[in-house]
């Protein structure tokens, strides 16, 4: 073309860009036989990886287009942050660049947000590896920080991950509580309570005041322990690098079996966690099977109630579950079911099963009683002579 074009108008998908938003400034004089580059401010992160049309008008009626498929986007992310009760001046953050993202990141700050929305910049230059950090796409990197952080304990603070190509992350994450359950025990044999052990860390710089034992129950109950009937009592002042464990009141009788998450609190809102199942007071085992290789009509098992069972168990029904995956129940068993084996005793049962025709198979052979416990072993019946 041999005249001049003024450019007066640049488009991106239909979206028409401001003056003060494109350099040089629009409207601009193009002579014939030279060119621009325009740079246009436009957020087009809702647009990765999908056709973007371009439209330029002029003054004198001409419009050109292109169509261009932008980058995939960016997938930068924290995989872990570690605080380590070890090191109370420093903390860790993974920082991993997925193998979709299309180009390397320049990390250049990794700065912290506490509850209270205080900013804490983390010097780039004391970190290992130091910023700024170039993360190609498919790596992760993990990055020791530093922050002496044991004085914010249990607390919110988000991490944000700056990069030299204007692409932020943030994660947020809670920095440790001094107080840790270290063990909880549920006695088979009392169920009348438990005991929950709680430690109070090395590093911490005072006592904790433990107030409080919450039961979560499987039904989304919550149960309080009485401090007042704990051995020992709470409240209780639990100094650092030191351990207490503390008898719990609670009939667990009729929650056999199920989950259980313990929660122990402090006055200064510390809280610590464990989930437990709780053990069934019935211990029922399949002590032996026998199949005597001459008769083929019967065989004998025999059943042991623990001595941990806190009390009689009543046997309902033996069943074969053949390798097809068929269950029988057998019907003719001696002594007559159904049958109550007293806890720390055993008993042997003559079943009344034809296996003739199903020599040197696996079966499994399974016990039920009329709480709903059951006891099942694998056994292999004997070939033929």
């Amino acid at each position: 073309m041999d005249k001049n074009v003024n450019i007066t108008e640049i488009k991106a998908q239909t979206e028409s860009l401001e003056a003060e938003n494109v350099s040089p400034s629009l409207p601009y004089r193009l002579n014939p036989n030279s060119s621009v580059t325009f740079t246009c401010l436009w957020d087009w992160s809702d647009q990765q990886n999908t056709s973007v049309t371009i439209a330029v008008h002029t003054a004198q009626g001409y419009v050109s287009y292109a169509t261009q498929v932008t980058p995939n986007p960016v997938v930068l992310e924290v995989t872990d942050v570690l605080f380590n009760e070890l090191d109370i001046n420093h903390f860790n953050v993974t920082l991993r660049n997925s193998e979709l993202s299309p180009n390397y990141l320049n990390i250049s700050r990794i700065a912290l947000t506490l509850e209270n929305e205080t900013e804490v910049a983390i010097a780039g230059t004391e970190m290992e590896p130091a910023l700024p950090y170039s993360l190609t796409p498919g790596s992760a990197m993990t990055f020791q920080c530093p922050w002496k952080w044991n004085l914010y304990r249990h607390k919110n603070v988000t991490i944000s991950v700056h990069t030299l190509q204007n692409y932020t992350i943030h994660h947020t994450t809670v920095t440790p509580s001094p107080i840790k359950i270290v063990n909880a025990i549920f006695d088979s044999g009392n169920t009348n309570g438990f005991n929950v052990t709680v430690h109070n860390s090395e590093s911490y710089v005072t006592h904790v005041n433990l107030t409080e034992i919450i039961l979560l129950l499987e039904t989304g109950t919550t149960e309080g322990i009485d401090g007042t009937e704990t051995t020992p009592q709470l409240p209780y002042m639990l100094e650092p690098d030191s351990t207490a464990t503390f008898i719990c009141p609670w009939n667990w009788f009729d929650y056999q079996d199920k989950n259980i998450t313990i929660t122990v609190r402090s006055a200064e809102n510390y809280t610590a966690q464990l989930t437990k199942v709780t053990p069934t007071r019935v211990s029922l085992a399949i002590v032996s099977v026998l199949f005597d290789p001459i008769d083929t009509t019967t065989f004998t098992v025999t059943v042991r109630n623990s001595e941990f069972s806190l009390d009689d168990t009543q046997i309902t029904q033996v069943a074969v579950t053949l390798e097809n995956g068929t269950v029988t129940e057998i019907s003719g068993v001696l002594p007559v079911l159904p049958y109550t084996l007293a806890s720390d005793s055993t008993a042997i049962f003559q079943c009344t099963w034809n296996w003739t025709n199903y020599r040197n198979r696996n079966i499994i052979i399974t016990i039920h009683t009329a709480r709903g416990y059951i006891a099942a072993s694998q056994y292999t019946t004997p070939p033929a002579s």
